[in-house]
């Protein structure tokens, strides 16, 4: 796979560069370290940010905004008149392909359009396979590393890895094998609970099953799997009765009319008492029936049910009622929402809090939340239960009388699914309950007794058959209740087992990717552990503090130790290091990490990160750059761009910015209304710049031009002719580096003068010492460098160009020695 190297960055319009219809143009090498550097306020970061826009679509910064403050009316230039932002990138591969260019263009109204003016045929996927954890890296970066919970870290860390997808699905399968979620996401509970009520039913008509056959048949029932063969035994028993053949003959049970049945015996045999006794065998199964119910399990429901309502309350009691939660539901919306940015002041009250009031409204609703599960499980205990079974056999038992009005299993329902159920209530109904079961006795025993009465007021054959014929039919009833149940059951249970299943599924598939991206990260940070080890210690060049890395077995934390301090073992690294020590440790172990990785981008962007480090320690940062990770000085080494404004680096990259294996890149100009160029943009292009911007009267932004222009100038007749400057020359007030520059030019002429080494010609001396530099002094440094108040003319600032140009060619010969005649630069001061 092709690997890009950054070649090229243009930006007009975006953030701090306005640079209306002259684009900041900077170009980048794969075989040398790139360095930008700008004194603050100068555009740095706007480069970094435009490069974090081009592929991510976003700016952190303006992330963390709240949605009042409108985010998306600053990433366009607010200066500039056409409110538009144009990034464009060119990508070099690193295996001689053609190269890749992106542009990014964004509207005022914050619409994203991404096109290829190489063609490619996707570029927003390509630009999707440069957002890569380690391509674009700042101080903010470095310093939360370490400064993160060790999850957070463990996170940031699998995306620098490359191993954010695993993170990402070990994150999302843990969400869904969580096993409250999925209890509640899958109803278990309540499918548990349908199961068990349905098997109550199967045993309460297999017990009326046995019952009923026993009476018609005289025979025990035996055997639950030959159901249909002792339905076919009831009918025959039923069928051997003259009377009923007519009504029973080779008809199956299911099929047989018990109601045409009675009417016929009605009709023979007649009479009031026979319909009496009907009734009353009716009663006595009924009653007997409900007499099956468990009392003592009954009451231990009862009791159980009592104590979730003492516990609801008292969950309830560190609450406010339903008018606070929705206050607090309102505010935590408030809070969480982008329009709300104190998180120390009430949204209601405006109240000034020591603490968060989004943790304080968090733990409110925590102790809603608790009271509300608390009530849940209030419901599904009572919608199992045998209670109400029980109590709902009772009250639609015809035998028992039980008046609508006086029925209250409807009410209770209610109240037990809202939560709102009252021990008072719950008491209410354990008496009426009680109640209910007590008369069960009573009536059962009247029933028999009018039975028995009956009996012997009608015939024999007569009390017979109607009990015979009323057991049939109870057997045919229970036989439909069973079979419906059971399928029921069956479906029930296959929809648990189907569910169970997903839910062992799921948590294995958890546990083992769980360990699978453990253990994979184990393996990438013991691959890297060397290697940032190494680095640590080249750039704080300490060989007694060792730092490492442990990723936790059953976690995705990342604890930083250190496994040497001093001789002492596994401490603590965050409360030991200071910050330049724990900022050195995090970029030594971002680019380990990055050298290993095979993404993609093979550039690395380093946004300020020695922003904590002394001079020595950005010294050896650079130098381990230079020497070890950058591309050609190791095969798998990066391409490195670092932006600053730190006017230590300063020196060392101008210093290196000569040399082969470094570019050198330094910005100037008057942003965000003004433009914003580099010294690699060409002297010319300056120079035509200043003259464009003069002759349209725009004195203001032609100065920073005039400026980087003198200084670009002066600086490149110092490394032409190789002037020595002072240790502190790029440290110096960068306001003075005109005047530093003139400073060093003319104490290395005075020095090969009194030296006898000059080689120089009279006239060269003459125009460079006593005209070009005392007319940039006067007409430049006396202004712009002293801070002086008084404004700049346009016919000023074009004498200073004409004056700069000038003094340039007092550092040139002509060389005769060649055809035609070359005009070069002068080797030093005292060669040609």
């Amino acid at each position: 796979m092709s690997r890009y190297f950054l070649k090229r960055l243009r930006i007009e319009g975006f953030r701090g560069v306005n640079n209306q219809g002259n684009p900041l143009d900077i170009s980048f090498k794969s075989d040398a370290v790139n360095s930008v550097f700008a004194v603050n306020g100068i555009g740095k970061s706007s480069i970094f940010e435009s490069l974090y826009y081009i592929i991510s679509g976003t700016i952190p910064k303006l992330d963390d905004l709240k949605a009042h403050e409108r985010p998306q009316d600053y990433y366009c230039n607010r200066f500039h008149s056409g409110n538009k932002a144009v990034i464009e990138v060119e990508l070099e591969p690193d295996d001689g392909g053609s190269v890749v260019s992106i542009k990014v263009e964004r509207d005022g109204a914050g619409n994203r359009t991404v096109t290829s003016p190489s063609g490619h045929t996707d570029p927003e996927g390509f630009l999707e396979t440069l957002n890569e954890a380690f391509a674009l890296l700042d101080y903010r970066t470095f310093s939360r590393f370490i400064e993160e919970s060790p999850l957070e870290r463990g996170r940031t860390f699998s995306a620098l890895l490359g191993l954010s997808k695993y993170s990402d699905c070990r994150q999302a399968l843990q969400v869904v094998s969580d096993t409250r979620a999925m209890n509640t996401d899958l109803d278990l509970k309540v499918l548990a609970t349908q199961i068990a009520g349905t098997q109550r039913a199967v045993q309460q008509a297999l017990a009326a099953l046995r019952s009923n056959f026993d009476k018609v048949t005289g025979k025990p029932l035996e055997d639950v799997d030959k159901l249909d063969q002792y339905a076919t035994e009831v009918s025959e028993a039923l069928g051997n009765v003259e009377l009923l053949k007519e009504h029973l003959d080779g008809k199956a049970l299911n099929d047989i009319d018990f109601d045409a049945i009675k009417e016929a015996i009605k009709t023979a045999e007649g009479g009031e008492k026979r319909k009496e006794l009907e009734a009353a065998i009716s009663d006595i199964t009924a009653l007997e029936a409900l007499r099956a119910h468990d009392p003592q399990a009954i009451c231990i429901e009862q009791k159980k049910i009592k104590t979730l309502i003492a516990e609801r309350d008292v969950l309830l009691a560190a609450t406010r009622g339903d008018l606070f939660e929705k206050l607090y539901s309102a505010a935590q919306d408030v809070v969480g929402s982008d329009v709300w940015a104190n998180d120390n002041k009430c949204p209601l009250c405006e109240s000034s809090f020591e603490k968060s009031i989004s943790a304080h409204i968090t733990h409110q609703l925590s102790q809603y939340a608790e009271t509300a599960a608390k009530a849940k499980q209030l419901d599904e205990l009572w919608e199992g239960s045998a209670w109400r079974d029980c109590l709902s056999g009772h009250e639609i038992a015809k035998v028992l009388g039980v008046d609508t009005v006086d029925r209250i299993l409807s009410r209770l329902d209610t109240r037990m699914k809202s939560g709102e159920v009252t021990e008072a209530e719950v008491t209410d109904a354990v008496t009426r309950t009680c109640e209910l079961m007590t008369l069960v006795p009573k009536l059962l025993e009247k029933a028999v007794e009018r039975k028995t009465k009956l009996e012997a007021e009608l015939p024999a054959s007569l009390v017979q058959l109607t009990e015979q014929v009323e057991y049939g039919r109870q057997f045919k009833d229970a036989l439909l209740s069973y079979q419906h149940s059971q399928t029921e059951e069956a479906e029930q249970q296959a929809r648990l087992d189907i569910r169970e299943r997903w839910k062992t599924f799921i948590s294995k598939a958890s546990s083992k990717f769980s360990a699978a991206e453990a253990s994979l990260s184990k393996a990438k940070i013991n691959d890297i552990d060397a290697e940032y080890k190494s680095m640590y210690k080249d750039i704080m060049q300490v060989g007694d503090v060792v730092p490492d890395l442990q990723r936790a077995d059953d976690k995705e934390d990342l604890n930083v130790e250190l496994s040497d301090f001093h001789g002492q073992r596994k401490l603590s690294a965050r409360a030991l290091l200071s910050e330049s020590y724990r900022n050195a440790l995090a970029i030594s172990v971002f680019l380990a990490a990055a050298m290993k990785h095979s993404g993609a981008p093979r550039f690395v962007v380093l946004d300020d990160v020695t922003s904590s480090f002394d001079a020595g320690h950005q010294f050896y940062l650079m130098e381990l750059i230079r020497t070890k990770l950058q591309h050609t000085q190791n095969n798998n080494g990066l391409q490195f761009i670092i932006l600053s404004h730190d006017g230590l680096l300063e020196k060392y990259f101008d210093t290196k910015g000569g040399t082969g294996d470094w570019h050198h890149n330094k910005l100037q100009g008057s942003p965000p209304m003004g433009d914003i160029l580099h010294q690699s943009q060409g002297a010319d292009r300056l120079k035509l710049r200043v003259k464009n911007l003069l002759s349209a009267g725009q004195i203001s932004e032609a100065e920073p031009i005039v400026r980087q222009y003198l200084e670009y100038k002066l600086q490149q007749i110092i490394r032409k002719v190789n002037i020595p400057v002072p240790l502190d020359f790029a440290i110096k007030d960068t306001n003075k580096m005109v005047s530093n520059c003139l400073d060093a030019i003319k104490v290395a002429i005075d020095l090969h003068q009194r030296a006898g080494t000059l080689v120089l010609e009279a006239k060269q001396v003459q125009d460079v010492l006593n005209s070009h530099i005392p007319i940039i002094v006067s007409n430049w440094v006396s202004h712009y460098a002293t801070g002086g108040s008084s404004s700049f003319s346009a016919p000023v600032l074009n004498g200073v160009i004409t004056s700069i140009e000038d003094m340039s060619e007092c550092f040139k010969y002509d060389d005769t020695s060649s055809s035609p005649v070359a005009r070069r630069w002068y080797r030093s001061l005292s060669d040609k």
